[in-house]
């Protein structure tokens, strides 16, 4: 997929996610469940971390060619990776979640759009990091978000 693809479907998917995150009853925020056992809240934290890690990764590929330090990692680092990013954040506001949520992403947005074409289309591990760590990241916790919705009758 080409560059400008590549950012329509992420913008696409990105405008349906804040749609979910926006509709969600601030009385359920803290419930189990929503992504896993995660609450509400922490399913926004992991979405938050993975734009931040994704910017970092890119920019350390490219600029270093440094691989992702969880490339190699087992299913248990990942797990451990991923409730570590939400302990650094569980006891935040939803306020201050949601603004590093968009500001995090805004930044992820300006560096994707700074990438050279090419890198879009010929460089297969720089694509597949975007697509697995945006839209198609979006696209499952807005699924998840949205399936834990209707258990809660919201």
């Amino acid at each position: 997929m080409n560059k400008i693809d590549t950012i329509n479907e992420i913008n696409s998917s990105w405008d349906n996610l804040l749609s979910t995150i926006n509709s969600f009853s601030s009385k359920h925020e803290k419930v189990p469940g929503a992504v896993g056992t995660w609450s509400f809240l922490e399913a926004v934290i992991h979405i938050f971390a993975w734009d931040s890690e994704l910017l970092i990764n890119l920019n350390d590929y490219h600029n270093k060619k440094e691989m992702p330090k969880w490339k190699d990692f087992n299913d248990k680092e990942i797990v451990e990776l991923n409730q570590g990013q939400v302990d650094e954040y569980i006891n935040t506001s939803f306020e201050d979640l949601y603004k590093r949520l968009i500001d995090n992403h805004s930044n992820l947005i300006k560096y994707l759009e700074n990438l050279p074409e090419d890198l879009f289309v010929t460089d297969q591990f720089t694509s597949g990091m975007i697509k697995d760590e945006t839209y198609l990241h979006y696209q499952e916790h807005d699924e998840n978000i949205k399936t834990f919705s209707k258990t809660l009758n919201q």
